[in-house]
């Protein structure tokens, strides 16, 4: 049985169907890659038990549910990738726990509530984008300065300076 890989890079092919969770039981040290395919069904939890992971990338995809708390126990240094899906619910403050992620993309989902004040945490994040979740609304919390506004896009009117 493979235990461990490197990088498993998957994008733009045509897969379908869920999200295995026996790829919680792998030992990634680069990333998983899942982009632009057709895959459906809820985020298993058991990738929060890829601890190590660099980067997850799931977006363009047909997902649904819940962001799992359990992916604020990863230790991002690149970036998490879960846009345009059908996400719903609202962002986990667990998330605030990934002080190493250089990038969070969640836009175009169905996302609601407001942003988790943990998310000020974030100081190594240069690029935040949110925007086509006409759920979230409330203030922004104060995110890093190393962020220029370039690299957050925030796009939902009823989301306001904190």
């Amino acid at each position: 049985m493979l235990s461990s890989m490197i990088h498993l890079g998957l994008g733009s092919n045509s897969l379908t169907g869920s999200i295995p969770t026996e790829l919680g039981l792998l030992a990634f040290s680069n990333g998983l890659s899942l982009y632009d395919n057709g895959l459906t069904g809820s985020l298993p939890t058991e990738l929060g038990l890829l601890s190590s992971m660099i980067h997850l990338g799931l977006g363009s995809n047909s997902l649904t549910g819940s962001i799992p708390t359990e992916l604020g126990l990863l230790a991002f240094s690149n970036g998490l990738s879960l846009y345009d899906n059908g996400l719903t619910g609202s962002l986990p403050t667990e998330l605030g726990l990934l002080t190493n992620i250089s990038w969070l993309h969640l836009y175009t989902n169905s996302l609601t509530g407001s942003l988790p004040n943990e998310l000020s945490s974030l100081t190594s994040m240069g690029s935040f984008i949110v925007e086509n979740n006409a759920g979230l609304c409330g203030a922004v919390p104060t995110l890093s300065a190393s962020i220029s506004t370039t690299g957050t896009n925030l796009g939902t009117a009823c989301l306001t300076a904190g």
